[in-house]
């Protein structure tokens, strides 16, 4: 969506709520979001729009590009696991797996309608047993205690950490690089220390992820992941 045309379907964009100020955003999918005040006009929320016009076009730009690069994902011509694109193919198999040749093989058992729900399934068993035993290993690295691991659905974040220990982890984290898997684990960790993002907490994120900010940056790119096998 272009500004020309966002300024004419402002009214479509535009949720109003009791609220003070005005404040834009954008979703994964590339569209654009005005939270406004019932108070104020729409042709300051239109001039509010207008000054963000540099900032909504570079921002629906990157979108954009992240979304053609990994359409492939998009519409599950390929899979991805642990940062890895694997083609998928109908085999004589009982459940998803993945053979040496970097091939997802799906039972051609499966009727289609259940092929993605079977995929989802696997995935959500893979990363229990992956991801617990990394943060487990991630955990006694930084000696911190984690009293339970869980495993969620949420569309929008990665995981979170309870004052209480239980560390809460999007499933489809299994999804991305290694690399990444243990910044997000980290980040999570962390939280068991500092219950914010003050600079203690960043500080500590870097003594054990030093170049977490570039990690940080990287990890917004992979957003469209968690729209993935709902």
């Amino acid at each position: 969506m272009i500004l020309g045309d966002i300024m004419d379907n402002i009214q479509s964009i535009v949720t109003r709520q009791d609220r003070k100020t005005l404040a834009i955003s954008i979703t994964r999918d590339g569209k654009v979001v005005v939270k406004a005040p019932f108070s104020i006009p729409l042709s300051e929320i239109k001039r509010f729009v207008d000054e963000k016009q540099g900032w909504i076009d570079a921002k629906l730009r990157s979108i954009h590009n992240v979304l053609e690069v990994n359409a492939d994902l998009i519409s599950y011509r390929n899979f991805l696991f642990l940062g890895t694109r694997y083609k998928p193919f109908w085999a004589d198999v009982k459940e998803p797996t993945f053979d040496t040749a970097n091939r997802f093989l799906i039972p051609s058992a499966l009727a289609e309608t259940d092929v993605l729900k079977a995929i989802a399934k696997f995935f959500r068993k893979e990363a229990k047993r992956i991801l617990s035993q990394r943060v487990k290993i991630v955990a006694d690295t930084m000696g911190l205690s984690v009293k339970s691991v869980k495993y969620s659905n949420a569309g929008g974040r990665w995981g979170s950490c309870s004052s209480s220990g239980v560390v809460s982890l999007n499933w489809r984290t299994i999804m991305l690089p290694t690399k990444l898997i243990d910044y997000v684990i980290v980040h999570e960790l962390a939280h068991l220390v500092h219950m914010n993002h003050a600079d203690r907490f960043w500080e500590l994120v870097e003594t054990y992820i030093p170049d977490c900010g570039i990690l940080r940056k990287d990890l917004k790119n992979h957003a469209f992941i968690l729209n993935l096998l709902r």
